[in-house]
């Protein structure tokens, strides 16, 4: 006897086969791998999401620290140009009395400090029997300090080759950048040279001579008023000029004493009169 099989019952076995095989088994130890197949998946998705957050929350800190690494050296060249445009201006009103102009300092990421009477400057005429102090005074320095660490070269933007200079051009404020004893970025203005010119010969009827003329110039910087913080102007004043002349008999030599130590001489040929002129210069903020 032969048994006939119609397709649509065959279909229907095997779909019902099917369905069998992916519904998910009854017994405990089904229900159990089932759980924990969904527990493993929930916790690879909060591993995933925790990874996430933290790349974001670091890729948004390093971001943060490189804008505000970019505004501060930025900063910090401004401040150098509007040094070495402070520097002018003072050169510029201290040969004129009561003249003045001011620079603007924007400080929001570092600072600028006035630093009053720093500096100790003392001018003597050495020669055979006497020793003659030209210039004893205290002059005042300022110095921009970024708030943020970063390499800059270490250089003179302005004047710092010789302490005497003898040149009519030469700059007598000089503007130094380098490294701050906390590692800070920082930049350096402050007057430390000396100008001695020669300028000629002339006859001093009371002497019945010839004598050479030396022109000795120093500009003074003090600190007036200063207040505020984040946009600075700093103004520069021609307080005074004084002028002293000596008439050296004996031939010797000018030097030049910072804070205590000898930085340069230079020589005096006599019979010489020397004209010394201290310009006084006010630096404060308006």
């Amino acid at each position: 006897m032969s048994v006939e099989l119609h397709p649509t019952c065959t279909f229907r076995r095997y779909a019902h086969g099917i369905v069998k095989a992916a519904a998910p088994p009854k017994s405990g130890t089904g229900r159990r791998l089932l759980a924990d197949r969904r527990g493993s998946e929930t916790l690879s998705s909060l591993i995933i999401a925790t990874t996430i957050l933290v790349v974001t929350l670091v890729s948004a800190n390093v971001a943060t620290h490189m804008i505000e690494l970019q505004v501060a050296q930025a900063e910090y060249n401004e401040a150098k140009e509007a040094m070495v445009i402070l520097a002018d201006i003072v050169e510029e009103v201290g040969s004129k009395m009561y003249s003045s102009s001011y620079v603007k300092f924007n400080c929001r990421s570092g600072r600028l400090d006035f630093l009053k009477n720093s500096t100790h400057i003392k001018v003597v005429l050495r020669a055979d029997l006497e020793n003659l102090t030209l210039i004893d005074t205290y002059t005042s320095s300022l110095r921009y300090k970024s708030g943020s660490s970063f390499s800059v070269v270490e250089e003179y933007v302005r004047g710092g080759a010789d302490p005497i200079l003898g040149e009519e051009a030469a700059p007598l404020v000089s503007i130094y950048t380098g490294m701050d004893q906390d590692g800070a970025p920082a930049i350096w203005f402050y007057s430390g040279s000396i100008r001695l010119i020669e300028e000629g010969t002339m006859y001093l009827e009371g002497r019945g001579c010839n004598v050479t003329v030396y022109e000795l110039v120093f500009v003074k910087i003090r600190i007036g008023a200063t207040f505020g913080s984040g946009s600075l102007n700093v103004k520069a004043y021609g307080k005074a000029v004084s002028i002293n002349t000596q008439l050296v008999e004996n031939s010797g030599t000018v030097h030049l004493v910072v804070n205590g130590q000898e930085k340069d001489s230079a020589p005096i040929a006599a019979p010489a009169l020397i004209y010394v002129a201290v310009a006084e210069v006010e630096v404060a903020t308006v």
